[in-house]
């Protein structure tokens, strides 16, 4: 499968809520031929979801804001300009330190915006029902330790 040519200007692409952050889809699966997927993520002080593992590698490329990235065992403060990635099957979560935070969000292989996609359907981005948040994550391969 080979990906197709791709523009999305300021502002456009689907966004997605998700655990009180924003991800607009800059490029989902069937763009990519399924190599892999990219999003802007912007989310306000305090969002982030609970540690969580998943079948994708991820990387992260801070553009605004801090964010606290939990990533083996250990805390980062990552700020505008830092890289993170984050293998597939690795145990991690962000928290957002400043008043907001906006970084680009790679994923490989494809599958993250399909997971985004159902969570923003199943819960419009609240984190009240935290049940039905891990049940969409499960359904996607996501590990999710139980809260300490």
């Amino acid at each position: 499968m080979t990906g197709k040519t791709i523009f999305v200007g300021p502002g456009e692409g689907p966004a997605l809520r998700i655990v009180g952050d924003t991800v607009r889809v800059l490029a989902a699966g069937p763009d990519t031929g399924g190599a892999y997927e990219i999003f802007e993520l912007s989310g306000p002080r305090g969002s982030g979801p609970p540690p969580h593992a998943h079948p994708w590698n991820e990387a992260y490329v801070m553009l605004e804001g801090e964010a606290e990235i939990l990533l083996d065992g250990g805390t980062r403060k990552a700020t505008a300009g830092c890289f993170v990635n984050i293998p597939a099957g690795a145990l991690h979560s962000y928290r957002v330190l400043s008043e907001a935070a906006r970084f680009i969000v790679v994923t490989s292989p494809s599958g993250a915006a399909e997971f985004f996609a159902e969570l923003d359907r199943e819960t419009g981005g609240s984190t009240e029902d935290l049940a039905k948040i891990v049940q969409v994550a499960t359904r996607h391969g996501f590990t999710v330790p139980p809260p300490n």
